[in-house]
């Protein structure tokens, strides 16, 4: 019975000391908005991927409703692509109210997703699908891969595809090993 109180007290006291997200850090901003500091090319990026495939969603969609009007072979085609287009909004808009909710856990599957999905696309229409922005896994590989990366500040996650070092990508994705970047050692002068 005493655990049982410990614990309920220990408890207690994490749950009062938790952040709120709107309220006030060390900073003077709100949690929320160091969150969206932090994630700033990961927002940018896919709201503007939202954008984009919801628009080319419809514009498949509609080259769908006209092709099976007419009979064409490629209706099927066009439906697909049309159908993996909102699946990739979808995920962009998913990925956008985790960040904006404060729950992270929720970009997991998203992430996990989009590449996927790219894929399919890339296979129905033969051109791959441009994108500013990394997922987790993706920069998770570069960073294991030791390419260096440079950021807008040091707490702002390198997810912009911008943030990269482009010969050492180049490197990495044709299989050649990447030799990382030594820092000058300040004492050796």
């Amino acid at each position: 019975m005493a655990y049982r109180i410990i614990l309920l007290l220990a408890l207690s006291a994490c749950c009062g000391l938790a952040q709120k997200p709107r309220s006030p850090t060390a900073d003077g901003i709100t949690t929320l908005e160091a969150v969206n500091d932090n994630y700033r090319y990961l927002i940018t990026g896919n709201k503007q991927d939202f954008a984009r495939n919801t628009r080319t969603s419809e514009l498949y969609r509609k080259r769908f409703f006209d092709a099976r009007k007419a009979k064409h072979p490629r209706a099927r085609g066009y439906y697909n692509v049309s159908f993996y287009f909102k699946q990739l909004a979808d995920a962009n808009k998913a990925i956008l109210e985790a960040i904006q909710s404060n729950r992270h856990g929720d970009m997991d599957t998203p992430m996990i997703l989009i590449p996927k999905i790219e894929r399919r696309i890339t296979a129905i229409t033969g051109k791959g699908v441009e994108r500013k922005w990394l997922t987790t896994d993706e920069m998770m590989q570069y960073l294991d891969a030791g390419i260096p990366y440079r950021s807008a500040a040091n707490h702002v996650l390198p997810y912009a595809t911008a943030c990269w070092d482009p010969t050492r990508l180049q490197q990495h994705k044709s299989g050649q090993p990447v030799t990382p970047v030594r820092k000058p050692n300040p004492r050796s002068r």
